[in-house]
């Protein structure tokens, strides 16, 4: 047990005021006056090896000065529960395809869909290919087969992601069999569940809303 007086002296923000009695894990605990005006007891050893040097404060305000920093830089915050939309589809896209925790990595990064190294490392890169995230309107990938790059990504509504996921399960042959079914009397109903795809996109489709070069 290291009795060495540590009374007055300072390490980083703290300054020891007095031997604080304690001695859990038979260890000497000091009671300690940070900068900010908190108390807190520390262990000899972590005052020395310089492992507690305040009481938290100074790592919250690294944390608001990187966060400032990013502000400066790309208008967006970096702190991700008060970050710009466009900052949250960021990280939320990061998340979700690289961090195996994440509720939903089974359906994105367990599939093998990745973030592009331009985009992983990069909030700046990101705003610069894909701009302000418009309002109403979240990260789209224009083939489910493939990750998030500039090359398969834009902004798009709930509707018109929901189009892209339904029509990529088609190709030419599908679209021409069901335009035939549909005009030798198919109920669009079963023409949809045949398909595994909504009756709205059959309609669509039989107009030519969609695939209009088949």
């Amino acid at each position: 047990m290291d009795k060495r007086n540590l009374v007055g002296r300072k390490f980083g923000r703290l300054t020891v005021i007095c031997d604080s009695g304690n001695r859990k894990w038979q260890c000497v605990w000091w009671k300690c006056l940070c900068d900010c005006g908190n108390y807190l007891e520390v262990i000899t050893a972590s005052l020395n090896n310089g492992h507690t040097t305040s009481c938290g404060c100074y790592k919250r305000d690294q944390t608001i000065k990187r966060n400032k920093k990013l502000k400066t830089i790309h208008g967006h915050s970096g702190q991700y529960n008060t970050a710009s939309p466009t900052y949250n589809s960021w990280y939320a896209m990061k998340q979700r395809c690289h961090y195996k925790k994440h509720k939903d990595f089974h359906r994105y990064g367990g599939k093998g869909i990745f973030v592009c190294r331009r985009w992983r490392v990069s909030f700046e890169n990101f705003l610069k290919d894909m701009g302000e995230r418009p309002k109403g309107q979240t990260i789209n990938r224009l083939s489910n087969s493939l990750g998030y790059g500039p090359w398969n990504c834009n902004w798009a509504t709930p509707h018109e992601q929901n189009v892209n996921s339904a029509l990529c399960k088609l190709d030419n042959d599908k679209v021409i069999e069901i335009r035939k079914l549909l005009n030798d009397g198919m109920n669009i109903k079963n023409v949809a569940k045949k398909f595994n795809i909504s009756d709205s996109h059959i309609k669509h489709i039989e107009y030519y809303d969609y695939w209009k070069d088949v």
